[in-house]
């Protein structure tokens, strides 16, 4: 499901015909101790295990939060209250890979109860725009903009909707465009489904008109999707990793990462970016694009060899690979986690370093050396807000060597610094709201200061709604332009 986000887990048990979210057993109620107990709970764990809890976060704004979370409470409430309050910690963290998920049945029932918006959308220059049509009547075009939401600004409603998507630091391009794809489903939680949706559309040419249309469920909505889908080529593994030469440059999309990715495209890393750079030296071709959008990231181990055609000289990938600590608290608020053997592992491969223990074997902290046939030619980076994770890595350490132009939008990852990795799912103990928290703290090889951001861009492109409409690509367009006024 497209609009499904990776994030959730969505462990489907049967059907829950006829009920409501409030009827639902998992949104039980909650007393104020019992709440406040999650929220301790919470509070502590976050603290003493998160690899980076304060990387964004002050410790001011950090026990601020949780005051005010506490100061919040009423003598009794659900689950999903309890959840809207938690929510924002998203915000504050600002770290992409802790995520907060309500039980699974909530999941559950948004796949087959929810009464949801038809409608896929995506923000754009603070716009809120149409891509997709999901209702029966189908009386949208795509790229009207959504203006209004049963009386409610759409902006304001995205942007509430915004404050619980993870995210790197001050990065919002990422968050904006995964909310985009789970707006029907926060709108939902966040705001409650009713059974129609009056619309303000305002159309390409300024008009405004107005549209009443029912909510759905997503059996329904799902069914017109991949009715919809299914005019399309279905998609290809392989396309995500592809090296062709063309006039005057060559080009080399890498699209991913995760070692599942390239399994699945039926490619080995080594194998594959040999055989590209053995290319470029044979035809003699002097300028590379590498085309890094839509990348999510992934392993380390994947990207290393790349770097290492891209380097003329060693290169270390990481500062510091390191965790918090080596005891995790209250085992038994994890019960998807085998603790005592991640403990143990981690004693005794860590070593202590300040405060924290490091990882000092691991190939990624210490010197790598360059290959050949290494590039030296110019090399043009394509980025957008999908530029995630290991692939924010990536272009930290190119921004580092200062090997790189870099062309698009500011990446979704940060260049700098994230909390990935091992990561353990902390389960509150009355609600049954989960925590996913990460515990390796990957500080990235780069002179560049952290300011919060992604890696922004050396020629800042971002795409219109024309753009996309049109399948136009300016990001491309632009590197093929800089590239035909070198001499």
């Amino acid at each position: 499901m497209i609009l499904r986000s990776l994030f959730f887990i969505l462990l489907i048990s049967g059907p829950l015909a006829g009920q409501t979210i409030n009827s639902l057993p998992a949104n039980k109620m909650l007393s104020r101790a019992q709440a406040g107990q999650d929220i301790d709970v919470l509070h502590h764990h976050l603290l003493e295990t998160h690899g980076g809890v304060f990387t964004y976060a002050t410790p001011d704004d950090y026990q601020n939060f949780f005051s005010a979370a506490k100061g919040k409470l009423p003598d009794s409430l659900r689950v999903l209250e309890l959840y809207r309050i938690l929510g924002p910690l998203a915000e504050l963290l600002s770290d992409a890979h802790t995520k907060m998920e309500l039980p699974a049945a909530f999941y559950e029932y948004l796949d087959t109860e929810m009464r949801l918006l038809p409608l896929g959308v995506r923000w754009m220059d603070g716009q809120l725009f149409i891509m997709r049509d999901l209702s029966a009547e189908q009386q949208f075009t795509l790229g009207e903009e959504l203006v209004s939401i049963n009386g409610q600004s759409a902006r304001e409603c995205f942007r509430e909707c915004l404050r619980y998507q993870s995210r790197d630091g001050k990065s919002l391009p990422g968050a904006e465009r995964q909310m985009s794809n789970l707006f029907m489903d926060y709108y939902g939680f966040l705001f409650g489904e009713p059974e129609q949706f009056t619309l303000e559309i305002r159309s390409a040419d300024g008009g405004l008109r107005t549209l009443t249309i029912p909510s759905e469920r997503w059996p329904a909505l799902e069914a017109r999707l991949e009715a919809q889908r299914a005019k399309s080529p279905p998609f290809d593994p392989a396309k995500r990793f592809a090296f062709e030469l063309r006039d005057q440059y060559g080009y080399l999309k890498v699209g991913s990462f995760l070692p599942r990715h390239w399994k699945q495209a039926g490619r080995k890393p080594k194998r594959f970016f040999k055989s590209v750079f053995a290319d470029l030296e044979e035809q003699g071709v002097s300028t590379l694009v590498l085309d890094l959008r839509n990348n999510g990231g992934g392993s380390e181990a994947y990207f290393m060899p790349l770097l290492s055609y891209l380097l003329d000289q060693e290169f270390r990938v990481y500062e510091e690979l390191s965790v918090a600590t080596l005891s995790i608290p209250e085992h038994q608020y994890y019960p998807e986690d085998n603790l005592r053997q991640l403990e143990k592992a981690a004693r005794k491969s860590l070593t202590p370093r300040g405060d924290r223990f490091a990882e000092v074997n691991d190939p990624s902290v210490k010197n790598t050396a360059p290959r050949e046939p290494n590039f030296r030619g110019k090399l043009y980076v394509l980025i957008n807000e999908y530029t995630y994770s290991a692939a924010g890595d990536f272009s930290g350490v190119l921004q580092h060597h200062d090997r790189a132009t870099f062309i698009g939008v500011e990446t979704g990852g940060s260049p700098n610094v994230n909390t990935a990795g091992i990561a353990n799912t902390l389960h509150l103990p009355n609600s049954g709201i989960k925590m996913r928290i990460p515990l390796l703290r990957y500080l990235i090889n780069n002179r560049h200061d952290n300011a919060g951001h992604g890696l922004r861009p050396d020629y800042p492109v971002t795409p219109t709604i024309a753009d996309v409409l049109a399948d136009r690509d300016p990001v491309l367009e632009k590197a093929e332009a800089l590239i035909g006024q070198r001499p």
